[in-house]
């Protein structure tokens, strides 16, 4: 799961952990499996403090030397700053379009 959140594939994270370990007695209750599924929502929402404060935690700091490397190297993806324009939108509710970057190309 490290492994694919430190390659930016949180669709991959979230398929080793809906997969055949689902199936493995007490994994779902486990403070490992709390941790991986609470690093793809600081991934999914790019809340940086938030992935700092797990990547903290024993469940993942105690993991082998190397997996711990890979999820130190993890990264939020940082999405530019919303416009004045876009902010009023998203409170009102109204659909506005402004140009932006391509997102698949600030996700990748």
């Amino acid at each position: 799961m490290i492994v694919n959140l430190s390659n930016n594939q949180i669709v991959g994270a979230e398929r080793v952990l809906s997969g055949p370990n689902l199936n493995v007695p007490g994994f779902v209750h486990s403070q490992e499996y709390a941790a991986a599924d609470d690093m793809i929502q600081a991934l999914r929402e790019n809340d940086g403090e938030l992935l700092r404060q797990i990547l903290s935690k024993p469940a993942v700091t105690y993991l082998n030397i190397e997996i711990v490397k890979l999820a130190r190297n993890i990264k939020v993806v940082e999405l530019p700053k919303q416009s004045a324009t876009a902010a009023a939108a998203a409170v009102t509710g109204a659909d506005v379009h402004e140009p932006s970057q391509n997102v698949d190309a600030l996700l990748m």
